[in-house]
């Protein structure tokens, strides 16, 4: 494709250089895409710089361009640079002095999507949803009291809801169909639909799971990962119905955010979506935006694109040199 990458069809090829590059971005070792090839195969390609200092992941997808217009949709096949996983990180690491390397390689595809990049780079860009991140000062109480007394008292309300939810650790192996139908509820009702993963995901990944009871029984789960200092949210399954009668989203967030302190961690990453809840708890916004390169279509249709694929609560905003 380009003389200055070299592109690998499986996650088991990839040579030990490519961890190195890689460095603290968990998801992108080598061990964690093979693994997500055999549990969400989507036809993943692996791109590392001769020069062992940039890499990107990319996979394909028949996207709904219309994803953020209601009523609307048109999906076309789309390559993704990024991680099937729909998590808030991105699927490249690249320095600033090999950009214009970096830059020929996307050039090359025939259409690529570059996701949740916080680099302004001289492609056509929108913004996509921001991620959310709470740094934490070790203990709950203090937590709570650093909050704005309007925020305090709102999650004070949720707790007191929430006085009537069980909540326990549950095992991978116990993953059941009633769990994943719960992600399938939240799935379908987000935002920014990409790929929708397998309950062998679930039941294989290194997270931690937690399930949420009430009266009615199983209502919700979560599922987390603490790596090196940090709390991370990955998914989570909710039945929409009991969501106001016991606050269930924002007490799940407040687990998390229990758990984190719990544990002596200094920092809880929320993730993306439900932007209003994660902003109750006093989570910061770290704006993220997506890219359109095509090696066929002129620069006027990507920023036509561009427009249909923003996120409607960052629309309008710049990324990059070209919007």
């Amino acid at each position: 494709m380009t003389e200055d990458f070299v592109c690998f069809k499986h996650a088991s090829q990839l040579p030990l250089a490519w961890d190195r590059v890689a460095g603290g971005q968990w998801f992108m070792k080598r061990d964690f895409l093979v693994f997500l090839e055999r549990v969400n195969p989507c036809r993943q390609q692996y791109y590392l710089a001769k020069e062992e200092d940039a890499l990107l992941v990319t996979y394909r997808l028949n996207l709904d361009i219309f994803t953020f217009r209601k009523g609307w949709s048109l999906r076309l096949p789309v390559r993704i640079g990024g991680l099937p996983l729909s998590v808030s990180a991105p699927g490249y690491v690249c320095p600033e002095g090999s950009l214009p390397r970096f830059i020929r390689l996307l050039g090359h595809f025939p259409l690529l999507l570059l996701l949740n990049s916080t680099q302004a780079l001289p492609l056509a860009g929108g913004r996509t949803l921001s991620d959310f991140h709470l740094s934490l000062p070790g203990d709950f109480s203090l937590y709570l009291s650093s909050l704005k007394s309007r925020r305090r008292r709102r999650l004070r309300r949720a707790m007191k809801k929430g006085e009537r939810l069980r909540v326990f650790p549950l095992r991978r192996e116990d993953f059941s169909a009633e769990h994943y139908r719960l992600y399938e509820e939240v799935y379908r009702r987000s935002e920014g639909k990409l790929e929708k993963l397998e309950p062998v995901y679930f039941r294989e990944s290194p997270g931690e799971l937690f399930s949420f009871e009430g009266e009615e029984g199983l209502l919700a789960f979560v599922q987390i990962l603490e790596k090196k200092g940090e709390l991370l949210f990955l998914f989570c399954g909710l039945h929409q119905p009991y969501n106001r009668k016991y606050d269930l989203y924002l007490n799940m967030l407040l687990f998390m955010i229990r758990t984190a302190c719990h544990r002596g961690l200094s920092r809880l990453r929320l993730g993306q979506t439900t932007s209003h809840s994660k902003r109750l708890t006093g989570a910061r916004e770290k704006e993220q935006y997506f890219y359109l390169t095509s090696r066929f279509l002129p620069l006027s249709l990507l920023k036509r694109m561009v427009r249909l694929l923003s996120s409607t609560e960052g629309a309008g905003k710049e990324a990059g040199t070209i919007l």
